[in-house]
């Protein structure tokens, strides 16, 4: 980010299961005045996957005005999957706006009981809260062949929808 006022997204969305594992990272540098960072990076986890996240930002001296953020979420939906994150800043300015988290979550029983207290079945409460957790990030895809694939990718992320491939 070397330009005065420079502005990057950076956004993703992993959807693993069985043993696959990703390894995402990043580091951004921020050298001049103004510039703006977003960072969003959610998984889906299934099976025994295993998932690494590492953002950092680095803003460096005289880089003041820095408005950044880095957030990682996860969901998981199964006990053996795993997930390390480390969203990260190392800030050598003092008139900065810098934000970042991690979090990592298995799927809600409440709203899994609501979702069924109003006539939705398991299996499809579980593919509901899959994709309301991800559609976020794919609602930023511009390309709409690309966005319709990876909704259909992300409903088809639950133990439920591989039972029914069967």
């Amino acid at each position: 980010m070397a330009g005065e006022g420079a502005d990057a997204a950076f956004n993703g969305l992993a959807l693993l299961s069985n043993s696959e594992f990703a390894d995402h990272h990043t580091v951004v540098e921020h050298a001049t005045v103004g510039g703006t960072t977003r960072q969003l990076y959610k998984a889906v986890l299934d099976d025994k996957s295993r998932f690494v996240f590492d953002g950092l930002i680095h803003v460096k001296p005289g880089a003041q005005k820095t408005d950044a953020q880095v957030y990682n979420k996860n969901l998981l939906l199964s006990e053996d999957a795993r997930v390390n994150t480390n969203p990260e800043f190392k800030i050598h300015a003092d008139d900065v706006s810098c934000k970042h988290g991690g979090a990592v979550g298995q799927m809600s029983q409440e709203a899994l009981f609501y979702l069924s207290s109003r006539g939705v079945g398991e299996g499809d409460a579980r593919r509901l809260l899959v994709y309301a957790f991800g559609s976020e990030m794919i609602d930023r895809v511009g390309l709409e062949p690309l966005r319709l694939a990876l909704a259909g990718a992300l409903h088809g992320r639950t133990p439920e929808a591989a039972e029914e491939k069967a």
